[in-house]
């Protein structure tokens, strides 16, 4: 999918102020297992998207996606799981080393 330079009609928008509280139905009209897919499927102009603060950041900064709305519940847990009693191999390590310096700044909690 090629990525375009979509800017939303900000004007158009409600206000945070005015979505508090507000309801909407939605029926999901595409579904990708990937939230940078999403992402990039929302910057093409395919609708709105529930996003990860670390996938949307840049694009909010820049001013290509707005928020609506804010989903509010337990923190999602992320787990890297392999073999016990195996070392992880250099590309496990790897992937371990990634998340965790992704995740850096993000709450631990026990």
């Amino acid at each position: 999918m090629e990525r375009t330079q979509h800017r939303p009609e900000v004007a158009r928008l409600p206000t945070r102020h005015h979505l508090a509280g507000l309801r909407v139905p939605a029926t999901p009209r595409l579904s990708l297992s990937s939230p940078l897919a999403i992402r990039d499927a929302v910057l093409a102009g395919a609708g709105a998207a529930f996003l990860p603060q670390t996938i949307a950041a840049g694009d909010l900064a820049e001013g290509r996606l707005v928020v609506l709305g804010e989903r509010h519940g337990d923190p999602e847990e992320v787990w890297i799981v392999h073999a016990s009693g195996r070392l992880p191999s250099r590309r496990l390590r790897a992937l371990i080393d990634l998340m965790v310096d992704f995740f850096a700044d993000e709450p631990l909690t026990a």
